[in-house]
């Protein structure tokens, strides 16, 4: 009898062994599937932002010419302008844009001076842009033939300046980084940062400048 009792034991614990690997093994299984039905959760949720993203800025929508007109420019104040955009091929378009230059002119006037704003001449700008990565979106089937892209350009910049009783006109060559993106149907916004140099007298460079533009597309 007690040989028999000494031989249970081992079994028993062998029992024990093998339930509690059995619920080990549940609780990861479990934990798997809960962290694999997490991934699928988030990855539906970029999946469903992305589409959304995709809609607003008519990521799938063909488009060769764009008529802009701008509400507000930064800098600057809020005079509209107006241009309009052609594309020569997928990646490469022509733009010209026009607007009104807003400023300060001061007058001397019975030994006071007089300061006053308004619009103190014309400001046209135009150029050449290459959409360095529409053509790989196209070619996934990420984007349709548009103007929802970042690109590399040549702008030059043509303005007339009326301060002080006199017509001064200068142009200001650019090489520049932008992102233009369309808003819905009827909206864009255009940002640009660049390196401006000057032509007037004699060369030089001017700076890095930045402008944004925000308006009504179509």
């Amino acid at each position: 009898m007690i040989t028999k009792k000494s031989n249970i034991y081992p079994l028993l614990l062998t029992t024990f062994f093998l339930c509690g690997m059995l619920l080990a093994n549940n609780n990861v299984r479990a934990q798997e599937v809960e962290f694999s039905e997490e991934i699928i959760e988030a990855e539906d949720t970029s999946i469903r932002f992305q589409e959304k993203y995709n809609y607003l800025i008519r990521a799938d929508k063909e488009e060769k010419g764009l008529v802009r007109i701008t509400l507000l420019r930064v800098p600057g104040f809020p005079v509209p302008g107006f241009g309009y955009e052609h594309k020569l091929r997928p990646a490469i378009s022509v733009f010209a844009d026009a607007g009104a230059r807003w400023g300060i002119q001061t007058d001397t006037i019975g030994g006071f001076s007089i300061s006053s704003t308004g619009i103190r001449g014309v400001e046209i700008e135009g150029g050449v842009r290459y959409y360095y990565n529409i053509v790989k979106r196209i070619k996934k089937g990420k984007s349709a033939n548009n103007f929802s892209a970042n690109y590399l350009a040549y702008h030059t910049f043509l303005t007339s300046n009326t301060e002080d009783n006199d017509i001064n006109i200068n142009i200001y060559p650019a090489v520049v980084y932008g992102i233009q993106r369309r808003l819905g149907d009827y909206g864009f916004f255009d940002f640009n940062v660049g390196l401006k140099t000057n032509f007037n007298n004699s060369f030089s460079i001017d700076g890095i400048f930045a402008s944004f533009k925000l308006g009504i597309g179509l």
